[in-house]
């Protein structure tokens, strides 16, 4: 099964695209506390509301939840620190959901050994 031209264009340029996000990540301007509270309070439940995480709920309990995390953040505690504060003032219920690690890279990896293994194989005549 021979790739075509396309198909080596498409890898290429999939490739290059990867290679300069990853060099360019370091260059991007950093998130705006604004932007840092948001991402925090969307991993909390608001103790007030039934499904609702911090970021979404109006609640009082939800606003102040938020300007902890701000008031958090500005004294320069992580992500981390502050999922934990929060779970020990609340309990693990506090939690929406745990932190996901990202499975592209890995399947990224995976399809360029694939396209390597088909090209290798029919470079070498194998079935």
């Amino acid at each position: 099964m021979p790739l075509t031209r396309l198909t080596w264009i498409l890898l290429l340029a999939g490739g290059l695209a990867l290679i300069l996000g990853l060099w360019l990540k370091p260059f991007a301007a950093p998130p705006s506390l604004a932007d840092q509270v948001e991402a925090i309070a969307s991993q909390l439940s608001c103790p007030a509301c039934q499904g609702q995480s911090a970021a979404q709920s109006q609640s009082a309990a939800a606003y102040e939840i938020r300007q902890e995390i701000a008031r958090q953040l500005q004294e320069g505690k992580t992500r981390e620190e502050i999922l934990q504060y929060f779970q020990d003032q609340y309990g693990s219920w506090i939690l929406l959901k745990p932190a996901v690690v990202p499975f592209w890279p890995l399947a990224l990896l995976l399809a360029g050994g694939l396209v390597f293994f088909l090209w290798w194989k029919s470079r070498h005549g194998l079935e």
